[in-house]
């Protein structure tokens, strides 16, 4: 029953059927020991929930029970108590079976009852009772006794004991069980990660999720109550819409088990105590059946019923009366909060935007502290902390204890004379009843003593300090209509104190004394009007001097000296989270008087600074157009409306970015007002001031700059890319907090570089082979100087790419447009002295363009073509049907190759399999060629393979690779192909990793894509057929849809779940886990195709093969002949029986037949001897020219859609004069349509990078098992 590794690889029936045979048999010593293999190598669930699964519905009777062993008693007992949580209804026998068991518990055959016991007593609530029970525990190191420790513990509010207790029964579990992913009970499983969650710790969200996961993924009984937990995690980590999302799934999928019902619940309420009350009803219902059965998680709908019910008083006694010791509130471990509030606190921990608090059990000295104070300049509230430095700052701080500055404490030694003089507003009052206190900051005492203090900060933005300076009561003195108003600028029913903002971090502290309610009885809450007749009287008012009570004077009678006011905008620029806000104002009297909105309030006014009256004349016309020109230039602050107060808000970084370049270019004058120590600088770049000098090195040009702000400020220019790197938009910030913004030229320029170079050292450098690319990124502007290197490879490139061959006069071929575009470009390229990769379409004539170009550089001595063994052949008929002129040599046919390699010469061509590459690689190595050309280049994709590691030793003038798919799979294959064509092109292998492969595959970054484009673009030529070849027969392609027989869905359900929890079970390394997943996967492919190659003893019919018969047996009929593809060689076999019963004339071939036999098959099916060819997807589809076929059948999908279409074209190529239609046979509701749905998403890189489609990354393990689940 056990493998080599210790799992259980028998029948889980027959375990089951022994099980109920001990029991039945009276078999105490048997039960146990199958009860106690069940737990140590079943996956994800133990015996105890078995039972349950086969005992919990029908009532079991005392009579029958109590003659049975007590082991078995136990565990059927063990098996109700756990059908609690899985059942819907409560089973009518469980409390007989309590009160029986509750009699027998001290009888010594029953010792092991004491665990059942202690999950009776938690259930319903009695928590004391079951900490009392402990001591009656064997071993109170065991599981049971741990769990019930840390449920304790939980339910009496210690949770980090809790968390403690339960991880430490875990790890007892796991070592018991031999298992590293056991988990705990249902119930202890629940209340464990409920306690983890209550930590609101997101140093432990890990750990939550990971339990969560592993539980989700073995699909245990318990499924809902694991995904609410899910839920709450995702509420705790700010992601709301998905934990709502998640709820209303689990609400449509009713009904659940109890347990899950408690968990739903809870979630739902701390989610939104709405979709409580939307659901109180249900919520009613469940109280009561949880009640019943589950007391202690009836607690969790009491507790939300308490707050939601009409009536709560029932559930507030339910909640006296059940459960002891209980202090704990199920419906508090996640804190209510606006969803805003709860977003932000987790950004907070994601980005670091708060610093760490000071650890408090460390060694505090005095001097290392501050009070800092916080104000609400809105509602004036005022708050304390206590600070610590580090290093040249302070800690965000913590709470400190009002009652402890009220009553002077004087360990307190860090208290400032500032400090003590605010605390005399600190107040102390009684709250309600008894003796308790509450202490608080009166702002009328307190905000007049803070003024200069050096540690006040803003309330509502606490890392922004602000100053407090004092400011006078005014009387203000203005005209109504004809007659004069005299009012106080601020009123007040009682001594009160004002705070007006002055600039965005100092505020006026302005105090309204008692003595000034005597005067506001004179004039008035509203003011006080005088006729004209009381001018003289107004005038000696105004010209009196009262320190106590300043008067701000806005009427023309005042006989005193005018100046003009200042007509000019000020902008007051607040930064705010990524933007800022504006407001646009004019000061008349200068940067320290009063400040008005433009246009409005009087003409005439006269104000009080440092002592003295002054008095200015404002003109009110030239303000509105000043703030008008302004406007205007500034198409920021035109295109968005501000408010009637003339204030902006702009929360994007970008746009308020943009604005503040629009008031530094404006040309008229402009004061602009920051807070103390946050302005925001913005420096302009361009073209025209970037300086660019290229040097050779080695096979590399080194590429330095600079970039030119200021006259006292110059940019490396790499530090400024790297920068850009970073940046989204065309702003970059740099080290000191300023930004420069790059014009659109600029930034163009700066991307393109980037793109075509790689950082070296402290700099960039291109490839000698790159140099087009780059001359072509800093063609649009800047000084460039290259060394003379740099001018003769650009002449070189420019001449080679004004070169215009002609086709060799021996060419025996009439080349179509496009194929002497390519003629062309090979020929530019082989000037260049650069590799070039043809990758056109299959079928599109890649050999003849490569002959054509033979045929020219073979004159410059002798050429070399690698090619698979199935392809050779045709490349020796086709350069002597094309180039006769050329003398062929075929490697393979020679006895004494050493001398055949030395005696090549002008005009010889040799033909050579990548086998023969690899084995005479010292004397191929040895041959200076004029040109080599790797056919099916793709058989050197992988850079391991000794037949890639042997072409890079080739030495060759021109370098050619063909192939149809430069890129299969991974861009790893690229990168190997142009290593052996322009090798250092793509830099290291490393390198292209993480330059170009992971970003791109991975993170589907658009950039790196078009940066890699733009590198291989100038040596990589891909056309296709519907771009070239429009007189081509058209192409059908159809899914046929297999659904399986009952037999074999059984079959195929069994397997997968088999492989799920083999999966399940694995515990390896990472790598070797992916192994193991194909494996499993392979398996059911295999399935799908035929059962028979899984288990050939199965005897299940296969569904697709009576499909294929069915499909052959139409197409025979209607005088079709058709190409069959399978990956699998057995399935062919299995195929190939079928039709050698049937007498169906096909030819067969795969990767062992020999190359002889190949040509042969190929002429015969192209002759019309057969009506099939069954062909391996891998040894066949490249390389093969099969007209005479017009239906393709694929029996089953590969991975890449692209290795399928090539095989394809061996039907669908130049010379095919039907159409051509291809058929895909899929099993339904198997693993095949999730390949399938992966050919949508998923598409052939090369593809990607010449046409900029979406890129599909690598398979991770979730997603490779995502393909087994359902």
């Amino acid at each position: 029953m056990l493998s080599s590794n210790g799992r259980y690889q028998g029948d889980y029936n027959s375990l089951v059927r022994l099980l109920r045979h001990s029991i039945y048999r009276n078999d105490g010593e048997k039960f146990a020991e199958l009860c106690d293999f069940h737990d140590k190598h079943c996956a994800h669930h133990d015996s105890t929930k078995l039972l349950a699964t086969l005992f919990s519905d029908p009532p079991i009777g005392i009579d029958w029970l109590s003659s049975r062993h007590p082991v078995i008693q136990i565990g059927l007992f063990k098996a109700k108590l756990d059908g609690q949580f899985a059942l819907h209804d409560a089973t009518p026998d469980l409390e007989t079976l309590r009160t029986y068991f509750r009699t027998v518990k001290d009888q010594p055959a029953f010792a092991a009852l004491g665990p059942a016991l202690l999950d009776d007593d938690l259930i319903a609530g009695r928590i004391d009772e079951a900490k009392d029970r402990l001591v009656t525990l064997i071993d109170p190191t065991s599981v049971d006794a741990l769990c019930t420790t840390a449920a304790f513990q939980f339910l009496t509010g210690q949770g980090d004991a809790a968390r403690q207790s339960y991880r430490r029964a875990l790890k007892r579990l796991r070592k018991d069980r031999g298992r590293r992913k056991a988990f705990l009970h249902d119930f202890h499983g629940v209340l464990f990660l409920l306690s983890l969650i209550e930590a609101n710790d997101a140093a432990v969200h890990h750990e939550i999720s990971t339990y969560i996961d592993s539980l989700l993924f073995a699909e245990t009984r318990q499924i809902g109550a694991y995904q609410s937990l899910q839920a709450l995690l995702w509420l705790s980590q700010g992601f709301d819409a998905k934990a709502a999302g998640l709820l209303k799934t689990l609400r449509r999928d009713a009904p659940c088990p109890l347990l899950d019902l408690a968990m739903r619940a809870l979630a739902e309420y701390a989610v939104d105590p709405e979709l409580s009350r939307k659901h109180r009803d249900s919520i009613v219902v469940e109280f009561g059946r949880l009640n019943e059965r589950l007391p202690l998680f009836a607690r969790i709908h009491a507790e939300i019923l308490v707050e939601i019910a009409p009536d709560p008083a029932p559930y507030q006694a339910y909640l006296a009366d059940i459960g002891g010791s209980i202090t704990l509130r199920f419906a508090n471990i996640i804190r209510l909060q606006e969803p805003w509030q709860r977003a932000l606190d987790n950004l907070g921990v994601l980005l670091g935007a708060r610093a760490p608090r000071p650890d408090p059990t460390a060694a505090r000295e005095t001097p290392g502290k501050r009070l800092a104070w916080f104000v609400d300049p809105g509602t004036k509230v005022i708050d304390v902390v206590e600070q610590t430095a580090k290093g040249d700052g302070w800690s965000d701080g913590r709470p400190i204890a009002l009652k402890r500055l009220h009553e002077h404490d004087p360990r307190l030694t860090y208290l400032t004379a500032e400090d003590r003089a605010g605390l005399v507003g600190l107040r102390r009052e009684a709250a309600g009843w008894g003796d308790s206190e509450v202490y608080y900051f009166d702002p009328v005492r307190v905000l007049p003593a803070l003024i200069g203090h050096s540690a006040v900060f803003d309330a509502r933005q606490r890392s922004r300090p602000i100053e407090l300076v004092t400011y006078p009561l005014e009387l203000i003195i203005s005209k109504k209509g004809k007659d004069f108003h005299l009012a106080l600028s601020h009123t007040a029913d009682e001594p009160a104190v004002f705070l007006e903002a002055e600039t965005p971090t100092r505020y006026r502290v302005i105090e309204f004394p008692r003595r000034m309610l005597s005067i506001q009885d004179i004039l008035g809450r509203h003011g006080l009007t005088v006729p004209t007749k009381a001018r003289n009287q107004v005038i000696a008012l105004i010209r009196g001097t009262n320190p106590t009570l300043p008067i701000r004077a806005e009427i023309d009678e005042i006989e005193q000296e005018v100046q003009p006011g200042i007509t000019a905008p000020v902008v007051q620029i607040i930064p705010q989270d990524d933007g800022i806000k504006l407001n646009l104002m004019v000061r008349p009297f200068g940067a320290e008087g009063p400040a008005y909105v433009p246009g409005l309030g009087g003409r005439s006014v006269l104000t009080t600074i440092a002592g003295q009256q002054i008095r200015v004349s404002r003109d009110l016309k030239a303000e509105i157009a000043e703030r008008n020109a302004l406007i205007s230039a500034c198409p920021t602050l035109r295109d968005r409306r501000g408010t009637e107060a003339h204030e902006w808000v702009l929360d994007d970084l970008e746009g308020s970015l943009e604005c503040l370049l629009e008031l530094q270019a404006y040309a008229g004058t402009l004061a602009i007002e920051w807070p103390e120590g946050q302005r925001i600088r913005v420096h302009a770049a361009s073209s025209d001031r970037m300086k660019v000098k290229i040097s050779r090195d080695r096979d590399w040009f080194n590429v330095d700059g600079t970039i030119t702000l200021d006259k006292d400020r110059v940019l490396e220019m790499q530090f400024l890319l790297e920068r850009l790197r970073r940046t989204q938009g065309r702003f970059v910030k740099l080290e000191d907090g300023s930004f420069v913004a790059l014009t659109q030229q600029l930034q163009n320029q700066l991307r393109k570089l980037t793109a075509v170079s790689e950082l070296h050292r402290s700099g960039r450098r291109v490839h000698a082979l790159g140099a087009a690319a780059l001359e072509a990124a800093l063609a649009d502007g800047g000084a460039i100087t290259g060394d003379a290197a740099w001018k003769r490879q650009i002449e070189r490139i420019t001449a080679a790419e004004g070169w215009t061959p002609a086709l060799p006069s021996h060419l025996q071929a009439d080349l179509r447009d496009y194929q002497l575009d390519g003629f062309v470009w090979l020929s530019r390229l082989a000037r260049w002295g650069a590799g070039a990769c043809l990758a056109d379409d299959m079928g599109l004539g890649k050999t003849v363009q490569a002959i054509a170009v033979l045929l020219e550089q073979a004159q410059s001595g002798p050429c070399l073509v690698v090619a698979p063994t199935s392809v050779c052949p045709n490349w020796g008929a086709e350069i002597r049907r094309f180039a006769p002129t050329l003398a062929v040599h075929r490697l393979s046919a020679s006895s004494d190759r050493a001398n055949l390699i030395g005696a090549l010469g002008p005009n010889d061509v040799l033909i050579c399999t990548y086998g023969l590459l690899h084995q005479e690689s010292v004397p191929l190595a040895g041959v200076k060629w004029s040109m080599v050309v790797l056919d099916e280049a793709q058989a050197i994709k992988n850079a391991d393979t000794k037949r890639a590691q042997a072409s890079l030793s080739l030495q060759a003038d021109f370098r050619v690779v063909l192939t149809g798919t430069p890129v299969e799979n991974y861009l790893d294959e690229l990168w190997s192909l142009f290593n052996f064509l322009n090798p250092g092109l793509l830099g290291s292998r490393e390198g292209f990793q993480k330059r170009f492969a992971i970003p791109i595959e991975r993170d589907r970054d658009p950039e790196a894509r078009q940066a890699l484009r733009t590198l291989i673009r100038p040596f990589l030529l891909r056309r296709t057929k519907a771009a070239v070849l429009s007189e081509l027969p058209p192409r059908t392609e159809q899914t046929i849809v297999v659904e399986m027989n009952e037999t074999e869905r059984i079959f195929y359900e069994a397997l997968r779940r088999q492989a799920l929890d083999n999966l399940a079970e694995l515990d390896t390394q990472p790598g070797k886990r992916k192994i193991h997943i194909l494996a499993e996967i392979t398996r059911l492919r295999r399935a799908c195709c035929n059962p028979a190659l899984v288990d050939a003893d199965a005897s299940v019919p296969s569904s697709k093969l009576e499909t294929f018969l069915g499909l052959v047996e139409e197409l025979i009929r209607n005088r079709h002949r058709a190409l069959v593809f399978s990956q699998f060689v057995g399935h062919l076999g299995l195929i190939r029986a079928a039709l050698d019963q049937r007498g169906i004339t096909y030819e067969y071939l795969d990767g062992s037949t020999p190359a002889p036999d190949r040509e042969r098959r190929v002429a015969a099916f192209q002759a019309g001897q057969s009506d099939l060819f069954l062909i391996s997807l891998r040894a066949g589809g490249t390389g093969l020219n099969l007209t005479a076929a017009d239906y393709v059948v694929h029996l089953d999908p590969w991975w890449n859609p692209a290795v399928e279409d090539q095989a394809s074209d061996r039907a669908h190529r130049i010379g095919q004069e039907r159409p051509v239609t291809i058929y895909r046979l899929i099993m339904e509701g198997s693993i095949e349509e999730r390949i399938l749905a992966l050919h949508r998403d998923k598409r052939d890189l090369a593809s990607e990078l010449l046409e900029g489609g979406e890129v599909a990354a690598r398979l991770t393990e979730d997603e490779l098992i995502d393909l087994i689940r359902v």
